[in-house]
């Protein structure tokens, strides 16, 4: 599970409890002005793909850097397919996560900057100087 997802089992099981009611409620296909459209009960074929399977497709994507070539031999299905599902499963995963406040990207406070600064400067002396000499550099480069 990590070395294709990215995930221990507890964590992919988080997503997929947020990720599973989307996915049964939402169509993987597209309505002319390309949004998501409800799934209609009772019309087309049973999806074959469950939302584990989509939401594993594209944890693996993420962790292929992109390539689609093994996930047409993992999952079994045809390039069309796996685009279709690919972006179907993003969009989902973007929707969950844009909702999840630890998902967010937040700028630390300057207190926790400092103590950073510090952890790295006990560990690796050099890097002040070699940062001192880039801002040099660059500082005399614009002038």
């Amino acid at each position: 599970m990590i070395t294709l997802t990215g995930l221990d089992v507890e964590t992919f099981e988080w997503l997929r409890s947020k990720f599973e009611p989307l996915f049964s409620t939402l169509s993987p296909f597209v309505a002319e002005d390309r949004t998501i459209v409800e799934k209609m009960v009772g019309w087309g074929q049973p999806c074959l793909m469950s939302a584990a399977d989509c939401l594993a497709m594209n944890l693996a994507w993420t962790s292929l850097r992109g390539s689609s070539m093994a996930l047409l031999m993992i999952f079994g299905m045809t390039g069309t397919s796996v685009s279709m599902y690919l972006r179907f499963g993003r969009r989902l995963v973007i929707r969950i996560l844009s909702k999840e406040p630890d998902a967010a990207i937040h700028i630390p406070s300057a207190v926790k900057i400092h103590e950073y600064q510090a952890a790295i400067a006990v560990k690796y002396p050099m890097v002040l100087l070699v940062l001192l000499i880039i801002h040099l550099r660059v500082s005399f480069a614009c002038c």
